[in-house]
């Protein structure tokens, strides 16, 4: 968890006008800009280059878009957090897809300026920062019905150990895999095993659906 004085960000966006105002808007905060990318790709090299707190990424960019370099840099760097900005016409799936790849927020370009820089200090600190709108849409989805084939129908899906449902627990209330396994005592290493093994077990594949699973099946409750 980075302090506020020494909070490193990235801005990607593949808008210089749009990167030149954020980056001011932040470095007013006392936020230190340490990078701007203009397409996925770029920013992707970029955050393995400077090892940033968070980055602020746009959900549409030329050649690899927000989302799939959001999917990789938490690939690579399982601490960096991302907030994903977009635009007006996005559509929901967009919203589910970001939460998948990782982003713990999720904000509109027309939203106040001031709410990005809010979503950017909660996200370094481990939280997650969605407009009412935006959360409104997740639980929607979280309390639709549950499709069998994802979830108790699933071979294996009754069968989670009492350790690999404390794991999806802390996972369900946006636990990072550091954070779980100081929790329960584990190692992060050990922390990943389990979620391999639940992920096999529900044959799911994204962290988005463990925590439907576990919001569904009672193992946690939405907050």
């Amino acid at each position: 968890m980075a302090s506020h004085d020494s909070l490193k960000v990235i801005v990607a966006d593949d808008h210089s006008l749009y990167r030149a105002g954020l980056r001011e808007l932040l470095e007013e905060d006392e936020v230190r800009v340490v990078s701007e990318a203009s397409t996925g790709e770029e920013a992707v090299r970029q955050a393995l280059r400077t090892h940033p707190d968070v980055v602020v990424m746009d959900v549409r960019m030329p050649g690899m878009d927000g989302i799939e370099a959001s999917r990789e840099i938490k690939r690579q760097l399982p601490e960096t957090e991302i907030v994903m900005v977009s635009g007006v016409d996005e559509d929901d799936d967009q919203l589910f897809r970001a939460i998948d790849a990782g982003a713990r927020s999720y904000i509109g370009k027309n939203e106040d300026p001031n709410t990005i820089v809010e979503a950017v200090r909660t996200a370094a600190h481990g939280g997650a920062y969605l407009p009412p709108d935006a959360m409104q849409k997740l639980m929607h989805r979280l309390s639709a019905p549950a499709k069998p084939a994802a979830s108790e129908a699933a071979p294996g899906g009754g069968r989670l150990t009492p350790r690999e449902k404390d794991v999806l627990r802390l996972l369900a209330k946006g636990g990072r895999n550091q954070e779980i396994a100081t929790e329960l005592g584990l190692s992060v290493r050990s922390v990943g095993n389990h979620l391999a093994k639940i992920y096999n077990k529900l044959h799911i594949h994204a962290r988005s659906e463990a925590v439907l699973y576990a919001i569904r099946t009672g193992i946690a409750a939405v907050e």
